[in-house]
């Protein structure tokens, strides 16, 4: 209890605007991370706190967890077989409570409280936009290939949760303005979008297509070449659905807008050029 009293929430974590911690609550959190220790020793395991933190609070297939012991986020000395250390640091991270193994051990969550602490914590010392936009490059390695994602749908369903929820932890920490963490976030859902197209899941990848051409002509404005292949990606969704009458004239347009920018011998500006001609036939 002495202990538990000794942590100080203004010392330990940041003022957010609009958000009240219950204290108790929060200064258990914050004791279970102290209880983790620092240093090598650990490393595995704080690592994974900062992937969970930024994740959707739903889980992350364990599978996907065996992966990441390769990546920045959890550099460092790991011997042996990886995926060993990562289910070693699993149970530790289980045993303090700070997440939850699901009751066939194929995936692994935090709690949306335990995700909050955390990531305040990791913006208190400066780590957070470093934590999102390494994991952002995890999760594309981890998504199918365009070719196999109908038939991996378990994957697929996965990426399609994680870069949803990344994409709302970017919008959530007013992390926005920082143009290369909210480009690979709308990458994501871009390519998140075009796994539902690829599946004749249409239903749900206009609206996702339609909000990530917003975001990327808020983002990088409507000239960019990455909001000129999300602005195609939303026409080709259109004619898929067999809506020519909205798909039509965004080809138009993004034809034009390829010359301008790419040239009339560009390989998008040509892809563009066949997708307008394709869709000019179905009419």
């Amino acid at each position: 209890m002495r202990r538990l009293r000794s942590v100080s929430l203004e010392r330990m974590l940041p003022t957010v605007p609009g958000e009240r911690y219950p204290h108790g609550a929060a200064q258990a959190v914050l004791l279970s991370l102290a209880q983790l220790g620092s240093g090598t020793r650990v490393r595995v395991e704080r690592g994974l706190l900062e992937v969970l933190a930024v994740l959707s609070p739903a889980g992350v297939p364990r599978s996907w967890l065996h992966r990441i012991t390769a990546h920045p986020v959890l550099d460092g000395e790991v011997s042996g077989d990886r995926a060993v250390r990562v289910d070693a640091a699993i149970g530790v991270l289980a045993d303090a409570s700070l997440i939850v193994v699901s009751v066939d051990g194929s995936s692994v969550s935090m709690h949306r409280f335990i995700q909050t602490v955390v990531r305040d914590a990791a913006r208190k010392k400066g780590q957070l936009d470093e934590a999102l936009s390494t994991v952002a490059e995890w999760v594309r390695a981890c998504g199918p290939s365009l070719e196999r994602v109908v038939w991996d749908r378990g994957d697929r369903e996965a990426f399609i949760e994680q870069a949803a929820a990344l994409h709302q932890h970017v919008t959530a920490q007013e992390l926005g303005s920082i143009v290369e963490i909210a480009v690979r976030a709308l990458s994501l859902q871009d390519l998140a979008g075009r796994y539902l197209a690829a599946a004749g899941d249409l239903a749900r990848a206009i609206p996702l297509h339609e909000q990530n051409l917003i975001d990327y002509i808020r983002v990088l404005g409507a000239d960019h070449p990455d909001t000129l292949s999300s602005r195609n990606n939303l026409a080709s969704a259109y004619r898929s659905a067999g809506d020519l009458a909205r798909a039509f004239p965004l080809h138009e347009q993004n034809l034009i807008d390829r010359i301008r920018v790419l040239g009339e011998e560009h390989p998008l500006t040509v892809t563009v050029r066949n997708n307008l001609t394709a869709a000019r036939d179905e009419r």
